[in-house]
């Protein structure tokens, strides 16, 4: 669990300095002190839209490899004594197998997170540990459950 907790860690490492770099390379010329001035800047420059939309891209795309490859496999390394690779490979596996119903998963992950943001973060109380619960049970259809194991009804 602490190699996936690092592969996390490493894309939203990623994720900051493919950011700094956009930041450095589109907006280069701007001129901004404070915190309204970014704001200006990004949201009415021709140069802050171009910024705004490639880094929207890079980081839809970084999210997507995230959700991939930790979709089913937090829940697997808490279940079954397999390492990160493995646990990673198949929640590659089960994306590509099952792309529209995972596309749907990761669209209800990210409204009811946004929506849990709306009152002062205070949402994410009930929402992690409902996403939670509902992870492992989508990681329990989705993977084959191990040969010593009897199948369940639920």
């Amino acid at each position: 669990m602490g190699w996936m907790a690092f592969t996390t860690l490493f894309i939203f490492w990623v994720w900051v300095y493919q950011v700094r770099l956009w930041l450095a390379i589109i907006l280069q010329d701007a001129s901004f002190s404070d915190f309204d001035g970014f704001m200006h800047t990004v949201f009415f420059t021709q140069e802050g839209w171009i910024f705004l939309t490639i880094g929207t891209c890079a980081g839809a795309f970084l999210s997507a490899v995230l959700f991939s490859v930790t979709v089913v496999a937090m829940p697997m390394l808490l279940e079954r004594d397999v390492d990160f690779v493995t646990a990673m490979l198949t929640s590659i596996r089960v994306v590509r197998d099952n792309p529209v119903v995972m596309l749907t998963w990761a669209a209800i992950i990210s409204a009811t997170i946004l929506l849990s943001l709306v009152p002062a973060f205070l949402g994410l109380i009930f929402t992690l540990p409902i996403l939670g619960h509902t992870t492992w049970h989508l990681y329990q259809r989705a993977v084959q459950p191990l040969e010593d194991e009897p199948i369940s009804a639920s």
